[in-house]
């Protein structure tokens, strides 16, 4: 799970966290860092990547959508908040364990239906 959370009290302050089931990791940026988001598509991975962008550079990718609308809407919900004022709080959060759970299950569904034909010709096989 991804999860950007950026909030304005006398300036921003925004905090990515990436955590799964064995880690979690935290890092904070201040507006001074911080500047905005982009997004891309990866032509070898056929995904669009939110990139977010401070001023010495952009960090690691924190999000990933399989269609650009997708992207975009994430990219603007955060670029909107980096320039209104107004708004105080912005979070985005990307749970992708969904995707490997059911990734899990699809897997587990096949070896158990394996090992029941297994095991069915074995028994059909005995006088």
């Amino acid at each position: 799970m991804t999860t950007l959370t950026c909030e304005r009290i006398t300036k921003i302050n925004c905090q990515l966290t990436h955590s799964n089931e064995w880690k979690s990791s935290v890092e904070t940026y201040s507006i001074e860092d911080f500047r905005g988001a982009k997004f891309y598509f990866n032509s070898s991975g056929d995904y669009y990547a939110v990139i977010l962008l401070t001023h010495s550079g952009k960090l690691p990718y924190a999000f990933y959508y399989p269609f650009q609308s997708e992207a975009e809407k994430i990219v603007d919900k955060i670029n909107t908040f980096i320039s209104n004022s107004q708004e105080e709080l912005v979070t985005v959060t990307q749970d992708r364990s969904i995707i490997l759970n059911l990734a899990a299950a699809i897997c587990f569904i096949f070896g158990v239906f394996g090992l029941g034909l297994t095991l069915y010709s074995y028994i059909s096989t005995l006088p």
